[in-house]
């Protein structure tokens, strides 16, 4: 993958000297530069901690996406609940199927959690959920996002781990135990005949600019199927090709994307 926008770790107020330390240590955990008061920020992106909540403000690089409101991660804001937000979000749950395994609930592999609003709808429905990012920065977003949302939903964010790394070595973090399903929403470029929304939000725009364009999907995808014992859900545009020429077990669909269900090869015969 190549390397993306340069990213170093501040405090907003700079003054704070609580803010300051919670900054060293976020900058030391990611391994990034910290922003010190009064220094110049040689740097696209800052990753700030503020009073309220971690952020990533753009201060060079695209100017469609630098100045103005910064990028955070609100959890809050996923509608879970209403029954528009559970009709919308209807296929997603048929896509990855029953909540419990026995005794225990459905386990999720999230293998490209971006800012991790399907990693936790599926922990609000029921299920227990891995979200895996790979850029830290972006990581380190939906961690603050899990942190502050727990406030409001303890057991949906007691059912959301994060970790931050790349998903085929995910044994190696946190787990030996096969997930029931791994689930896939790999960032992909332009596709002829279905392109990306004209109006393409700017906290999408930044997300693109940090992760890239997921090259290595089929790869990805490969694992997937090694790795889940139930199903591999692929999420795609609703005109787009399948990601993969093997069979589907199931697809289902909603207003803009679908989802492709596939059964992995320990249940193929």
């Amino acid at each position: 993958m190549a390397s993306g926008p340069t990213i170093a770790v501040r405090c907003d107020p700079p003054t704070d000297a609580d803010l300051l330390a919670a900054a060293r240590r976020l900058a030391a955990d990611l391994d990034l530069a910290l922003h010190l008061p009064g220094a110049a920020a040689d740097c696209d992106f800052l990753l700030t901690v503020t009073p309220a909540r971690l952020e990533l403000r753009q201060i060079a690089g695209d100017p469609a996406t630098r100045g103005g409101r910064a990028v955070y991660v609100d959890l809050l804001k996923v509608d879970a609940t209403s029954a528009a937000g559970r009709t919308a979000r209807q296929p997603l749950a048929k896509a990855i199927g029953k909540k419990h395994q026995g005794d225990r609930l459905t386990t999720v592999i999230d293998a490209t959690a971006g800012y991790g609003e399907d990693a936790w709808l599926l922990a609000r429905l029921g299920y227990d959920v891995l979200g895996i990012e790979r850029n830290p920065a972006v990581a380190a977003l939906l961690r603050d996002g899990v942190s502050r949302a727990a406030d409001r939903h303890p057991k949906a964010a007691g059912r959301l781990r994060v970790i931050c790394g790349n998903a085929w070595n995910v044994n190696d973090f946190e787990r030996s135990q096969r997930p029931d399903v791994v689930y896939l929403d790999p960032m992909f470029p332009a596709l002829p005949g279905v392109g990306r929304k004209a109006a393409e939000s700017k906290r999408m725009r930044i997300l693109r600019q940090l992760v890239g364009d997921d090259t290595d999907a089929s790869q990805l995808f490969d694992w997937a199927m090694r790795t889940a014992t139930r199903r591999v859900v692929v999420k795609r545009p609703l005109k787009a090709p399948p990601l993969t020429d093997l069979r589907t077990a199931a697809t289902h669909k909603g207003k803009a994307v679908r989802w492709d269900v596939y059964l992995p090869l320990s249940r193929r015969t």
